[in-house]
Order: C-alpha cells, then sequence, then structure tokens
C-alpha cells in the first residue's frame, strides 16, 4: 500500500510539475550545445594560432637566411625550376 501511494505521489509531482521538467531539459540542451560551440570555437582559435606560429617561424627562417646570403632565403621552400 505505501509503494502505491509512493507510485501515486509521484505520478502527481510529474503531472504538476511537467512545465519545469520540459524547460529544466531545454536549458540544460541549450547548455550543452553552447559548451560543444565555444570548444569548437577554441579548437579552431588554436588551430588558427599554431599555423600562423609555423608561418611566422618560416619567413624569420627565410629572412634570417636572405640577410646571410643564402638563396633560399629568396625563395623560400619553392625554388624556380631552371
Amino acid at each position: 500500500m505505501v509503494t502505491a501511494m509512493r507510485v501515486l505521489f509521484m505520478l502527481g509531482l510529474i503531472v504538476y510539475l511537467w512545465p519545469f521538467i520540459v524547460a529544466a531539459f531545454f536549458i540544460a540542451v541549450a547548455w550543452v550545445a553552447a559548451w560543444l560551440v565555444r570548444e569548437r570555437r577554441r579548437q579552431a582559435a588554436d588551430a588558427r594560432r599554431k599555423a600562423r606560429a609555423a608561418l611566422i617561424a618560416r619567413a624569420d627562417e627565410q629572412q634570417a637566411g636572405r640577410l646571410a646570403g643564402d638563396p633560399r632565403g629568396w625563395y623560400g621552400d619553392y625554388p624556380p625550376a631552371m
């Protein structure tokens, strides 16, 4: 008998509070979606930062080669075909 009362009480709570339960579910889904978007943007920014750092390092290497008279300083990694 006590179990039946508990079940009825829980069903009553669910029926009475269903708008709050649905709202909490959608808030949780929105929070997870926002977190995923933030994470992807952070990863994209890290990738851009890494690519920019590689470009700067290559440019510095070529500039140092140019100042030292190395032909790779003029043409970089792709010299002209002769």
